[in-house]
This record gives structure tokens, sequence and C-alpha cells, in this order.
């Protein structure tokens, strides 16, 4: 059985530019879907723009470390004091393995964004997390809650990369507090090579991926954290 690969390009709806480069890369057939951020301060207009591609998939981003929520239930557990999310992942990350975050909060308010992406004309085909904050184990059962709300029927990115082809440079970010997390062997040796933001990523997206359930699916692979850096 012949593979089928996906090329999808991240943070539509950020700015001008980078939405004119993903429907560039789009038009040229480089491209085969787009992840939107809901809160982006340009996603109405990428999404008329990629509403007139027909060969073009929308997917949502979930957004919790830029920008502000969309639920309009409060979500004390998501944002920092100023009300916005807090821009560092680590200190999502921080949150969520020390019990300080909210899985409801996260249902409401990744129904809030997969509703802003419905009310522009845009019915979600997939699901990734900005800066891959979908992995944290708090915010994936939010995520997937969310997802069974929604009754959605979508592809969930498990960004579980393996090992980098040789002179990658170290791929250090974003490094996701772990706690108690034991890494496999294939983890550990990323650590020791100097890529410990592919290895904690990957060691929540490893269990993500067993939590994903039809009909919900995901892809036999990722490629994105060396090619990217």
């Amino acid at each position: 059985m012949r593979g089928v690969l996906v090329v999808v390009g991240d943070d539509a709806g950020a700015n001008p530019v980078r939405d004119a480069a993903i429907l560039a890369a789009a038009d040229a057939g480089l491209l085969r879907a787009a992840s939107v951020l809901a809160g982006g301060p340009t996603v109405e207009t990428f999404v008329a723009a990629a509403r007139t591609r027909p060969g073009l998939a929308l997917g949502l981003h979930v957004q919790l470390t830029e920008g502000r929520p969309l639920a309009d239930a409060p979500a004390p557990t998501l944002i920092a004091a100023d009300g916005a999310f807090p821009v560092d992942v680590g200190e999502v990350g921080r949150r969520d393995v020390d019990g300080r975050l909210s899985a409801a909060d996260v249902e409401r308010e990744v129904v809030a964004q997969w509703r802003r992406l419905e009310a522009l004309g845009a019915r979600p085909a997939h699901v990734d997390g900005h800066h891959h904050v979908h992995v944290l184990p708090t915010v994936a059962e939010g995520v997937l809650a969310a997802l069974r709300v929604v009754g959605a029927r979508v592809h969930v990115r498990v960004p579980a990369e393996g090992a980098p082809p040789p002179g990658v440079p170290a791929i250090d970010r974003p490094v996701l507090p772990l706690g108690t997390a034991v890494l496999s062997s294939a983890r550990q040796m990323q650590v020791r090579d100097g890529h410990v933001g592919l290895a904690t990523v990957g060691t929540f997206a490893d269990r993500l991926r067993a939590r994903v359930r039809a009909p919900l699916f995901t892809t036999d692979g990722f490629v994105g954290f060396a090619w990217s850096m």
C-alpha cells in the first residue's frame, strides 16, 4: 500500500505575510492543508481566501500560548495576569504537570475555537496545537473531550518524530516539563544527542497517540521538528 504525504502550513491567521506564503504554497501545489489560529488577527481574511481554494484543507491549530481566549466563560487556569494566554509554552507545561491546569477550561476553549472556524465557513479537517501544546496530558484530555462535543471525525496530528537526520542542529525547544515521566530508550538517546525539545514533546506525544481512537485518527509518521530548525 502506498503512503500519502500531506504537507501542512502552520499558524495561518497569524499575520498577512505568513498567510500570503501559505496561500502561495497552496497555489503552487506544495501544501495540501493549513492549520488555522482561530483567534489570530488575520483569521477572517485568511479563511475567506482559503475557501476559494477547494484543494486546501483547513484545520484547527489549538491556541493556548498566544493571543486571548475565545470562550465566553472565564478560564483562570489558561491565562496570565493580563487575561491573555501565557506566551511561554513551558509555563503551560508547568501548570499541566503541577495539576494547575483545568481540562474543563481547555475543553470549553477548544470548542469555542472550533466554533469560530465554523462560523467563518471552515469545517476543520484536522486538529493540532500551536507550539504542540495539545500533547500535554491535561491539554490532551481537554482537546479530546472538546472533539467529542463538536462531533469531530478528524485527523489529530501527533508530533512523535523519530531520530533526526545526522548533522541536524540540536532541537532544544520547546522544552516541556515532564514531571515523573519515564523516557523511552529512543527519547533518552535524543536527549543525549542534544534534542531535548524533541524528546520532551515526543514523550507526551507517544502517550497521546495511544489515546486517539475512532472516529478520530492519526498518521503513521510525522516530520517537522528537524526540518524547521
